[in-house]
């Protein structure tokens, strides 16, 4: 029988059959598994002291797996569980047990989602995020393919939360942001509510602080901060709130287009600010008072709201 990843992570689960058992253990007798935990010991400072000190029981001078059998039962599963582990983290196998996810949000929905280290991630319509069932190794990464998302980050220094995005990456320990990633879009927006954050980007690296907005160019690498950003407007999507200040239309047509999963269609001069805040309001209701406010006329058709 050959010993694979998946036979050693089931015995030490205590799910292989007597025959995979005996088989696990003679295994474990001979001086193949001395050789492959001489190959752990040397790629991974932490198990090469787990396995010296499990090596303690077997005396010195002999060769180490002639003396395994005379090992107590948990230290021959400890001994297994060791392998298990350091496959998982010197040959990135820990990928192969950790499902990767992929979460979307169409248009006219958005909605949360909880990872494995009850960090939460709210996806605003449009939205894509990857990630694993858990994380493994020293960091937390997910991809936010595309879109907008708010993220509260769960505080653990000793492992990093990273957030990559088309060229460029945000490291984070424990705090809460807003990021926008526009798939067809020329830029990247960032506003950091609580916490601190490092975003890099080739050679260019930023630390920014609460209450700053940092705007990345897709196109030349350019970046440019914003001071006092309003936090709570920020966050204003998550809780179901539309809130425009001194918005260009368009952009608020955009938001009214995620929201509701109708496409707009601008047929006129639209470049107007507009500012409110919507909450219960139905897309016709919001109509009406944009206007009312702006002079701007609506009407539909069978695919589009059209701007006139």
């Amino acid at each position: 029988m050959k010993i694979t990843r998946e036979l050693l992570d089931r015995y030490h689960r205590g799910e292989c059959t007597d025959k995979e058992t005996r088989e696990v253990e003679e295994w474990l007798t001979n001086d193949t598994a001395n050789t492959t935990f001489g190959k752990v010991e040397k790629e991974d400072e932490h198990l090469a002291g787990a396995w010296q000190e499990l090596s303690a029981h077997m005396g010195s001078g002999q060769a180490k797996s002639r003396r395994l059998y005379a090992w107590p039962l948990g230290i021959v599963a400890s001994v297994a569980l060791l392998l298990a582990l350091g496959l998982v983290f010197y040959g990135q196998i820990e990928q192969r047990f950790a499902e990767q996810k992929t979460i979307s949000y169409t248009n006219g929905e958005y909605g949360k989602v909880i990872l494995d280290d009850k960090s939460t991630v709210h996806l605003n319509s449009g939205a894509t995020l990857q990630y694993p069932s858990f994380f493994a190794g020293n960091t937390r990464e997910v991809i936010l393919t595309k879109g907008e998302a708010f993220f509260d980050i769960a505080k653990d220094e000793d492992h990093p939360f990273i957030i990559y995005m088309d060229k460029v990456e945000v490291e984070v320990l424990g705090t809460k942001f807003n990021i926008r990633n526009d798939f067809q879009g020329a830029e990247i927006e960032i506003i950091l509510v609580e916490g601190k954050i490092r975003f890099s980007s080739d050679q260019k690296e930023h630390t920014l602080q609460p209450g700053q907005q940092l705007i990345y160019s897709k196109e030349t690498g350019d970046i440019k901060l914003n001071n006092d950003v309003n936090t709570n407007r920020v966050m204003a999507w998550t809780k179901g709130i539309l809130w425009f200040e001194d918005t260009p239309m368009p952009e608020v047509f955009k938001a009214l287009e995620q929201r509701y999963g109708i496409p707009f269609k601008i047929e006129r001069e639209a470049d107007i600010p507009f500012t409110a805040k919507f909450k219960h309001e139905s897309l016709d209701r919001i109509l009406q008072l944009i206007e009312l406010s702006t002079g701007l006329q609506f009407k539909k058709d069978k695919e589009h709201i059209i701007v006139h």
